[in-house]
């Protein structure tokens, strides 16, 4: 069933990971001062932290289906969207094999300076 490639304990790291990664933030003085002026210079709530890790507990798995089959299957459809992928030239034989096996075939570019060269203006 494609409505598997997730499960609920890969939804509970995610919300620990995201509420550490907040958390830690504000865990010394300064951390709380620069999060508290950033809040403010975004025009966000003083409690928006409380807020946002109240959010992130509550996301559910059904949720996080809905919105991956709305989005992020569109990531890999070639009609709307271009994938680039840059990588170590050792690399670039077996990641075509997979992005092929994916559905992906790949366009490799050697240099994109010599291919595409009139299509972009490089400003160094």
């Amino acid at each position: 069933d494609d409505d598997d490639y997730i499960e609920e304990s890969d939804i509970e790291a995610a919300r620990s990971s995201l509420i550490y990664g907040e958390t830690v933030s504000e865990a010394t003085p300064f951390g709380a001062g620069m999060q508290h002026l950033s809040h403010k210079v975004n025009g966000l709530p003083v409690d928006y932290t409380k807020y946002l890790l109240n959010a992130i507990g509550n996301v559910t798995l059904d949720e996080v289906k809905r919105v991956g089959n709305l989005y992020l299957d569109n990531m890999f459809n070639p009609d709307l969207n271009w994938c680039v992928v840059c990588t170590n030239s050792t690399k670039v034989e077996q990641l075509q094999q997979s992005f092929e096996e994916l559905g992906r075939p790949l366009n490799i570019v050697e240099d994109i300076y010599d291919d595409y060269r009139e299509d972009f203006t490089i400003i160094f």
